[in-house]
């Protein structure tokens, strides 16, 4: 009922966007209901996350513009096959923009939005948390199982500690900042998502020091008992992550 029109109405759905890796099949039933613009990936494909990230940014973007359903998937197909070879590390930016299709029985070359109403666009998105998150790395790719169990034991397993463990250098920290970039950008933690390098530091108190730094506290307590309890006192009605990296240096430390 959501993709059907009544007879001589247009349909309800004008365009679907399926963005998944073999979401060709998933796309050709909306087609089949009758929107007349789905736009997917090819069922054969896995798409890196950077080529899908660029090609939505420039495809809603053209649309917007008021440009046609067509020209929009151009655009955003352009936009992927032009991206930097540091972000493609494992296919061609070419090879990448081929993977997505545009399906539909409607008239690709009409605009969504032909009309855009005057005056100033406003964001209108939730605000991201607070955080002080490194960036993260620009060619992290192929660890998607690892991040999806990390992803479900923080919030569907609703685990307070999930540790990360594998020999060194096996990227662990790159992991663990792209699962904390995640669950920030869809808002799952409202009150911060944060992150603690611990190289260096030699006992507990300095690592409730490092905390309380990395989230703005000011602890002002002169012994490490109060200290430990201050901080307990101020994290514990919110609802936050924090990335503790190198933990294994400060427990060697000890």
């Amino acid at each position: 009922s959501t993709c059907a029109a009544a007879d001589g109405a247009a349909p309800p759905l004008r365009l679907v966007f399926v963005c998944a890796c073999h979401s060709q099949p998933a796309a050709a039933a909306f087609a089949r209901m009758g929107v007349p613009h789905v736009v997917a990936v090819a069922s054969s494909a896995l798409l890196l996350d950077a080529a899908a990230v660029s090609f939505t940014k420039h495809f809603y973007l053209a649309l917007a513009t008021g440009v046609s359903v067509q020209a929009a998937f151009d655009i955003g197909r352009k936009a992927v096959s032009s991206m930097p070879a540091r972000l493609t590390p494992t296919s061609s930016a070419r090879h990448e923009s081929s993977k997505f299709v545009l399906l539909g029985s409607g008239d690709h070359q009409t605009p969504i939005w032909p009309r855009l109403l005057a005056g100033a666009l406003r964001d209108a998105s939730q605000p991201l948390c607070a955080t002080n998150l490194p960036a993260p790395s620009e060619t992290f790719v192929g660890r998607q199982v690892l991040m999806s169990r990390a992803v479900a034991a923080l919030l569907h397993g609703r685990k307070r500690y999930v540790c990360l463990v594998g020999a060194g250098g096996i990227g662990k920290t790159a992991l663990a900042l792209a699962v904390a970039h995640y669950v920030r950008l869809r808002h799952a933690f409202p009150d911060g998502v944060h992150h603690v390098d611990c190289s260096g530091l030699s006992s507990s108190l300095q690592l409730a020091y490092a905390l309380a730094a990395a989230l703005s506290l000011q602890l002002v307590g002169p012994g490490e008992e109060q200290v430990r309890e201050e901080l307990i006192g101020a994290l514990a009605p919110r609802r936050l992550l924090i990335v503790v990296d190198r933990c294994d240096e400060l427990a060697e430390a000890r």
